[in-house]
């Protein structure tokens, strides 16, 4: 009995006193210092351990261009850019998709873009069986589609009245996914594409189709033209900037995932404001500290110096073995096309596991993205992808997540022969 008491003694002591040392260990100068909106100041970034250990993650192309869901000779997510392009505009990989267009709904000038934004309903969205197709297809976090060049936001924004809660589906599509899958143990991140909305309807104002209506330029946006140069206007730079804090804000992603539209020099200045209010939000959020916020923000080519993001490769990999994890963002489908097309033929989970291993054995970070249909639902053989990839991963897993690569990748002059003949190195 006083042998007990004693250790109750101990332990209680010990335990007051590890609260007292945390809480001053909380107030010294690095746990509160924050960061600033200089390069200088973003380098002080390290990727966290959940993302490094994760290895591959899940995201979609899933907007109102699911609706026509017609890719031309293009990419069927810029729909909404080549639908407008003429002859006139030299821009012959439109031409598909403008005639497409007419034949099927009229004169654009008539029928623009936003008429589809009734027709992307969203019926059958299930965010519960979405998350549980990821978990069975084994990814470690999840990337939701906020808003792509077209700048329909998919959330519950308050600075634009285009978005799926109050048009379209009704709903807010982020913070239901959001939900489900944190529920279910995964990481949740954000997809924003909504930089080259001021170059994305270009051939709109250009041609003077439905975006002559100021009433639309919340979607189509203000852009400044100059001949057949496009720039976005102060608003333009203005909006992406609130819309985005406002994105990361409301959902507090665990990653935030950029295209290559912020790299220009017009959108610098914000591009740094918002990664130092991004990396400080998450300290605020207690998932980390100045040095290690604790989350991800993704960047392509030169958007940011080396060591102050983590860098993403569109369809691409690293030929080293870099200092800092990185990541490849690839597609279900070949060439330039992402969102759902009625027939277009997917990769094999063959090539997809293959890919997964290369870029594991390279320090990287596989995020898949699939094309489900406007209504919400994935098409069959994609799902059937999703769990093959996941069937692997149940056997193989552990020599995928949580791991970290050898001194070298590959095996033999031929192995590195091959994948340069294949142009499987950027």
């Amino acid at each position: 009995m006083i042998r007990t008491c004693i250790l109750k003694t101990v332990f209680l002591f010990t335990g007051i006193s590890l609260v007292c040392f945390h809480g001053l260990c909380q107030q010294t100068p690095e746990n509160t210092k924050t960061y600033t909106a200089d390069y200088e100041s973003l380098k002080n970034y390290s990727a966290p351990e959940w993302y490094e250990d994760a290895k591959i993650g899940f995201w979609v192309h899933w907007g109102v261009y699911s609706v026509p869901a017609f890719s031309g000779d293009h990419a069927a997510e810029w729909y909404g850019r080549w639908m407008y392009a003429t002859e006139e505009n030299g821009e012959k990989r439109g031409l598909a998709t403008h005639n497409h267009h007419v034949q099927t709904y009229g004169d654009p000038s008539v029928f623009g873009y936003k008429d589809f934004i009734p027709m992307f309903k969203a019926e059958k969205f299930d965010p519960n069986q979405w998350a549980d197709f990821f978990v069975e297809g084994g990814a470690r976090f999840f990337c939701m589609m906020g808003a792509h060049h077209d700048n329909f936001a998919m959330w519950n924004t308050k600075l634009s009245r285009f978005n799926a809660v109050q048009m379209g589906p009704k709903r807010d599509l982020v913070g239901e996914i959001e939900k489900a899958v944190r529920a279910r143990g995964l990481k949740f991140g954000v997809s924003n594409h909504s930089g080259w909305n001021s170059g994305f309807f270009q051939f709109n104002i250009l041609n003077n189709y439905d975006a002559k209506d100021t009433t639309y330029q919340d979607l189509y946006g203000n852009p400044i033209i100059e001949g057949k140069n496009v720039r976005p206007s102060e608003r333009d730079l203005n909006r992406w900037l609130a819309r985005t804090k406002e994105l990361c804000d409301m959902y507090k992603p665990d990653l935030y995932y950029f295209d290559w539209d912020i790299n220009g020099a017009p959108f610098e200045t914000r591009r740094i404001e918002f990664a130092a209010h991004y990396y400080n939000k998450a300290i605020e959020w207690g998932d980390g500290r100045y040095g290690a916020p604790g989350i991800v923000l993704n960047y392509k080519n030169k958007a940011f110096p080396s060591g102050a993001a983590v860098l993403d490769h569109e369809r691409g990999r690293e030929n080293t073995i870099p200092a800092m994890v990185w990541q490849t963002d690839d597609c279900v489908y070949d060439g330039s096309n992402w969102s759902y097309v009625p027939n277009a033929p997917i990769k094999s989970p063959k090539t997809i596991i293959h890919e997964l291993i290369d870029i594991v054995s390279k320090r990287g970070v596989m995020m898949l993205s699939f094309g489900p249909k406007a209504d919400g639902t994935f098409p069959e053989d994609q799902k059937q992808l999703m769990f093959s990839v996941g069937g692997w991963l149940k056997i193989n897993g552990e020599a995928i997540y949580s791991t970290r690569p050898w001194k070298i990748f590959g095996e033999g002059a031929c192995y590195h022969q091959q994948r340069e003949k294949n142009n499987l190195y950027v």
